[in-house]
């Protein structure tokens, strides 16, 4: 934009922290609304609005959008796109829309901020487009100084996210949980499947692959018998899922393995940068690293789709590369001030006590050492998918059952590991690091832990011996960096088990309500905002706490009343989902009262306005209501309310 200034940190947000819609695909009308404002700017000052697909593409899908109704004429892409813009913010923007190819993007989001003058670029994904409207699933580029040239692309028949994607479904895992199909490989054996896999692939010369049809991999599972005892979602784990899972680990290594050493040896450079769904997987990154292959690699720290707005405003942009990391990637909505907080805080004096803190660190420090597991807000929110030690949940890693209680809390499955925080001066004292130049602060590279340590790391340390750690710079964070050293002089363990603050199918926590409604639901010991500390009181009265309370409907929930199709039956009443998602309770049964008292909720009104009679064991069921994150309960409006 053209008030662009240099000392002005970026503002990067995903829609799903503002509407609070986990893997949220609607259009981004409130993270694009807080960017605009946090920069102190209007849709006039935009010199550009960059879209990380192809324009072509791009008529082809609002073309598709039309075909139900003939008498209809079709938009073009650019027409479509503006048509968004305007009836969700208000924007006039058709003339300065910019489409950019959708791995283009991935592909500039990862090499226009590194430090490197010259790079290979890899890109892999489930489904993209190759910039011609056509779909595709990745691409081999080479970064040299401001410009980036293509040198292949892999079609949808190559795509390792659906490949990856649609082998683990029978372990029972969905879409957007390859993540936990990842973890549980480490408990797998690949051997006894990888005949199988084996037949799945092929590797061709010049680093070319070829995947099975679909068609002939499912049946090639029916024939093993493995589809006929699929895993549903939800039951229990047993060892051939993690055999299974295991070797699609391991088969997705070995094909990215073998194009790698082929692009490496024709261009002959040693510098590498990975973006792409596919480029989240953590324990693949960390093969990349000890393979040797390369002397230096970044793998971007939001490399799924929300990365490409990144990417493509840098390609549209057309600015000169600065070459120098992202750093902490702290670009979201700020914590808000002490007084703020403070204030905001003692609208939950119902469920909370707060105090200030004159030292966060070496208090914070001592209460971890004590073993209670603190939620932690400070500063600005990171983009990305992972919590960098500004909106995190922080405990002791030296225990095992720590891992274990927060997994329980949090709704995961217990063979799901946590994360290790370090300082990057002490990192190689406790994990084996390679001689690679890398930026480990992301936490998207999974490496061994020393064995000589595994011990002292028992919270953190994973069934295989490694961890996703994740580095920190003085420089980059200095309060998380000062609370490590202030943990580990009091344990002589520098380290900190690090996860994402939110409840289970519940994006990380942005504003202090969030914060506060995710700390009572998960029974966390502390909650620490900037300089604040807040702990739950004791024996909360619900039914008179909730009463100064206003409710209204979660984000993409309505309300719903059905007559019963039996004369005599009483209708049914429900809050259901506008918005089908792998981790949404899409229909939730409520009584009669409960069903009127949100009718009547108008965002103003607290519930002591509109309880009634029988209001205790109400109380009750709004309370699971907003546990199940179907309904929000907050104070009366305050400085940290969150616009819309």
């Amino acid at each position: 934009h053209r008030a662009a200034d240099p000392r002005v940190p970026p503002g990067a947000v995903e829609e799903e922290r503002r509407s609070r819609i986990k893997h949220s695909n609607f259009f981004p009308a409130r993270a694009a609304a807080w960017c605009l404002a946090e920069a102190g700017l209007s849709a006039g000052d935009l010199d550009a609005v960059a879209f990380s697909f192809g324009e072509g593409f791009a008529d082809d899908h609002a073309a598709r959008r039309f075909l139900a109704d003939p008498t209809c004429r079709a938009p073009t892409g650019r027409t479509f796109a503006a048509g968004l813009f305007r009836r969700h913010l208000g924007w006039e923007v058709e003339d300065r829309l910019a489409f950019v190819p959708h791995h283009v993007a991935h592909a500039w989001s990862v090499f226009h901020p590194s430090p490197f003058e010259e790079a290979l670029v890899l890109v892999l994904d489930g489904v993209g487009e190759d910039g011609r409207g056509g779909f595709a699933s990745g691409l081999v580029a080479e970064g040299r100084g401001d410009r980036l040239e293509v040198a292949r692309t892999f079609g949808l028949d190559q795509s390792l996210g659906l490949f990856y994607q649609r082998l683990i479904e029978v372990a029972g895992f969905g879409i957007f949980e390859e993540y936990k199909a990842m973890a549980l490989a480490s408990y797998g054996d690949p051997t006894p499947y990888a005949p199988l896999l084996a037949s799945f692939y092929d590797l061709l010369p010049r680093g070319d692959f070829r995947l099975a049809p679909h068609a002939r991999q499912v049946a090639a599972l029916r024939e093993a018998g493995l589809l006929g005892r699929a895993r549903r979602k939800g039951a229990p784990i047993e060892p051939w899922h993690a055999d299974l899972v295991a070797s699609v680990q391991q088969s997705l290594e070995a094909i990215v393995r073998h194009v790698l050493e082929h692009e490496r040896a024709r261009t002959g450079l040693s510098r590498l940068c990975v973006a792409g769904g596919v480029g989240l997987n953590s324990v693949a990154n960390g093969r990349i690293l000890r393979s040797g292959l390369f002397d230096a690699a970044r793998f971007h720290p939001a490399s799924h789709d929300a990365g490409n707005a990144l990417g493509a405003a840098l390609a549209a942009a057309r600015t000169p590369r600065r070459r120098r990391d992202l750093g902490p990637v702290a670009w979201g909505p700020p914590c808000p001030a002490d007084d703020a907080v403070r204030s905001r805080l003692a609208a939950w004096s119902a469920f909370l006590d707060h105090a200030p803190l004159a030292d966060p660190a070496e208090e914070v420090a001592g209460l971890l050492a004590e073993g209670l597991a603190v939620g932690w807000v400070q500063g600005r929110s990171e983009f990305g998918p992972r919590a960098l030690g500004r909106r995190s949940i922080l405990a002791d890693p030296r225990h095992a059952s720590t891992r274990d209680r927060l997994n329980r809390l949090k709704g995961r499955e217990a063979f799901r590991p946590l994360a290790p925080a370090v300082p990057i001066e002490r990192a190689r004292d406790w994990f084996e690091i390679p001689e690679v130049d890398a930026n480990l602060g992301h936490m998207n590279v999974v490496l061994p832990v020393r064995p000589d340590r595994r011990a002292a790391l028992a919270g953190v340390t994973h069934a295989d011996g490694t961890a996703r750690l994740q580095t920190v710079a003085r420089e980059d964070d200095p309060l998380f960096h000062a609370l490590l050293e202030a943990f580990g002089r009091r344990t002589g363990v520098p380290v900190l088990l690090n996860t994402s603050f939110n409840r289970a199918g519940e994006p990380i926590v942005d504003s202090v309500d969030d914060a506060v409604a995710s700390f009572l639901a998960l029974e966390l010991d502390r909650l620490v905002i900037g300089r604040t500390v807040a702990r739950r009181r004791p024996a909360v009265d619900l039914a008179q706490a909730l009463l100064p309370l206003v409710p209204s409907l979660a984000p993409y929930k309505k309300l719903v009343r059905r007559a019963s199709t039996y004369e005599g039956r009483p209708h049914r009443h429900a809050i259901e989902s506008t918005a089908a998602r792998w981790f949404d309770d899409v229909r939730i049964e409520v009584t009669p009262a409960a069903f009127e008292v949100l009718l009547a909720a108008d965002g103003r009104k607290a519930l002591r306005d509109l309880a009634p009679a029988g209001w205790p064991s109400l109380a009750a069921e709004l309370a699971g209501l907003w546990t199940r994150r179907a309904i929000v309960l907050r104070p009366a409006p305050g400085p940290d309310r969150r616009p819309g």
